[in-house]
């Protein structure tokens, strides 16, 4: 599955505001039907997203402000101070942290990707999107 979004919204340094918004907005769909597919008998369904998981708010605007400013900010994730995650619902690993080749697979399924670097000038990419994948066995 895939989500479109202006192209302006995930490049730098916007991304790191607004980018991270939709990132979390493919992870919740890829649960919603990783979950869907449990509640039909699919109980080996998982889900991928691409992208970082921000749920936490480790990704956020304000924390990477403090955090460049500060350097002394805490890491809101639970997962990385040994915690269990309480987005544990909505979070999925990332396509890319699990080795799937993302780029491979969107083009695959006939979709067309580019690549947003930060010196990419959004007014030239048709369509920004977020991939998200769910494996149902």
């Amino acid at each position: 599955m895939r989500l479109e979004c202006p192209p302006e919204e995930v490049t730098y340094p916007l991304f790191l505001s607004r980018g991270i918004v939709w990132a979390n907005k493919i992870g919740e769909v890829v649960s919603m039907v990783e979950a869907e597919a449990n509640y039909i008998g699919y109980y080996l369904a998982m889900g991928f997203k691409g992208g970082p998981c921000g749920f936490c708010g480790l990704f956020s605007e304000d924390y990477i402000r403090e955090w460049f400013l500060e350097k002394k900010v805490p890491i809101k994730c639970a997962v990385l101070n040994n915690e269990m995650c309480p987005q544990y619902l909505k979070s999925r690993p990332a396509l890319e942290a699990c080795g799937i080749d993302v780029f491979a697979t969107v083009r695959n399924v006939g979709w067309e990707m580019w690549i947003i670097m930060p010196e990419t000038d959004p007014a030239k990419i048709p369509c920004s999107q977020w991939v998200g994948l769910v494996l149902v066995a």
